[in-house]
C-alpha cells in the first residue's frame, strides 16, 4: 500500500516485505491526531517475529568453578589407546579427542548467563538517568509539539553532552593512572572499544597477501616459525605413553578438517 498526497506519483510511505500474505490497511483507530502526509497504517498477518526483540544469552562456562579434580579423574580414565590409535584416520582421531574435551568441559564446569551491558563503562547513574529522561521528553514533545517540553528536552541534550565527556575524561584518567596497579581496567576499556572480534578475511605478509582461513592461518604459522621447533613430534612421547602414536611434522591447515 502507498499513501498518496494530491500531486500523482508522489509516494510518501512505503510497506516493505517479502511476507506476500501481509493486509495493509489504514489505521481505523489511531492513537494520535494524524497526519494527511503520512497516516497511521495497520498491518496484519501471519507469523510475523519482531527483530527488535532481544535475543536471551546463551549460557557460558565458568571456568573459574570448574571441577577440574573431578575432570582430571574422568581424562585419566579415557582408554586413549583406543581413541588416538594409529590405525584411525586423523581427522577421526581429532574428532574423537575433541568429543572427550567437550564432554569433560560439559559435565565439570558450570555454566552462567552474562549480561552484556548496553552502555559504556564509564557511563554513570546520572548519565543513565539522563538518557532516560531525554527520551522520555523527546517522546512527549513528538506528541504534544509542546515548545517548552522541547526546552526542557534540549536542555537535557546538553546536559548528556557536558556530563557525557566530563564522565569519560575521569574515567580515562583513572585507567592511566592505575595502569600499573590494576591493568586489567586498561585491557576491559580496550575490548570494549572493539566492534568486531573475528579475523580479518585478508591478510598480508611481506609481498604475500591471503584470503580464507586456512591461508591465513599459514600465514601465521609462516610468521610464528622462528619461535618453535619443525622437528617431527611424537604425541606418544608427549602424553607419557610408551605406544607409538602417529608424527606431526609441518603441519597445514586445511579446510578438509
Amino acid at each position: 500500500m502507498d499513501t498518496r498526497l494530491p500531486t500523482p506519483n508522489n509516494i510518501l510511505d512505503l510497506v516493505i516485505s517479502d511476507n506476500n500474505t501481509l493486509e495493509v490497511s489504514k489505521c481505523s483507530f489511531p492513537l494520535i491526531p494524524v497526519d494527511v502526509s503520512h497516516p497511521p497504517l495497520q498491518i496484519n498477518g501471519p507469523n510475523l517475529v519482531s527483530s527488535l526483540k532481544k535475543p536471551f544469552p546463551s549460557p557460558e562456562p565458568n571456568f573459574r568453578r570448574g571441577n577440574y579434580e573431578s575432570m582430571n579423574a574422568y581424562l585419566h580414565n579415557i582408554d586413549w589407546d583406543s581413541l588416538l590409535s594409529d590405525s584411525l584416520d586423523f581427522s577421526v582421531t581429532v574428532s574423537n579427542f575433541y568429543s572427550v574435551i567437550h564432554d569433560a568441559i560439559n559435565s565439570f564446569i558450570p555454566k552462567i548467563y552474562i549480561h552484556k551491558n548496553q552502555y559504556p563503562q564509564w557511563y554513570s547513574r546520572k548519565l543513565k538517568s539522563l538518557i532516560y529522561n531525554k527520551k522520555r521528553l523527546h517522546k512527549e514533545f513528538k506528541v504534544t509539539k509542546d515548545p517548552l517540553i522541547y526546552n526542557e528536552f534540549s536542555q537535557l541534550r546538553s546536559l548528556f553532552k557536558r556530563e557525557s565527556k566530563l564522565n569519560n575524561l575521569r574515567y580515562l584518567q583513572k585507567i592511566q593512572s592505575n595502569l600499573t596497579s590494576d591493568p586489567k581496567s586498561f585491557w576491559r576499556y580496550i575490548n570494549g572499544l572493539k566492534t568486531n572480534n573475528c579475523i580479518p578475511q585478508n591478510m598480508i605478509l611481506g609481498d604475500k597477501s591471503s584470503t580464507g582461513g586456512p591461508e591465513v592461518a599459514n600465514l601465521f604459522k609462516e610468521f610464528f616459525s622462528s619461535v618453535y621447533s619443525t622437528d617431527k613430534l611424537n604425541i606418544g612421547e608427549c602424553l607419557g605413553y610408551s605406544k607409538n602414536y602417529a608424527d606431526i611434522y609441518q603441519p597445514q591447515v586445511s579446510s578438509n578438517l
